[in-house]
Formats: C-alpha cells, structure tokens, sequence
C-alpha cells in the first residue's frame, strides 16, 4: 500500500512539475512570472510600488480633506431640515399621553 501511495505521489509530482515549467515556458507564463516579480517588488518596498511619499502623503491630505468638506455640507444640510430639529417635551406633555 506505502509502495502504491509513493508511485501515485511520483507519478503526480512528476506531471505537475511538467505542465508547470510547459506553462511558465509559455507567452502566458512569462506574464504570469513578471507580474508576480512586480508584486513582490511592491511588497518589498512596503506595499506602495514605486510611488514617492510625499506624494502618498498628499493624495491622503486630499481625499481626506474631500471626505471631511462631504460630511460638513451633509451636516449643514440636517441642520437646515425642518424634519431634523430637535422636539422637546414638557413633563405635563408627558404625563397627558398616559392619563
């Protein structure tokens, strides 16, 4: 049974590690190795590719600055709503629901 359970295993690494180095050969593999060369050209350089910092920085300054404009106006717009004010009751208002 070992002997059976090694030979699949042969036969099986032997075929994958065929069609593997028939793929990378191949046009699209060559793609598929240079985009996983970019990839970790990325990761090495802390994730952001070949992009400047200082750039990053501002590109962040800016989105966030669009974002805080976006709920600034979004606010002064429920605060102008008549349907957004705020209702107070009195204690008699109160207590003339219940009675």
């Amino acid at each position: 049974m070992k002997k059976k359970r090694f030979l699949a295993g042969i036969i099986l690494g032997s075929a994958a590690g065929y069609l593997a180095s028939r793929y990378l050969v191949s046009e699209d593999g060559q793609r598929a190795l240079e985009n996983i060369k970019t990839i970790r050209g990325d990761f090495n350089n802390g994730g952001f590719g070949l992009a400047d910092k200082n750039q990053l920085k501002e590109e962040f300054n800016q989105k966030t600055a669009s974002l805080k404009n976006s709920l600034l106006d979004k606010s002064d717009e429920k605060q102008d709503d008549e349907e957004a004010t705020n209702i107070v009751f009195d204690e008699d208002d109160i207590n003339k629901g219940q009675a």
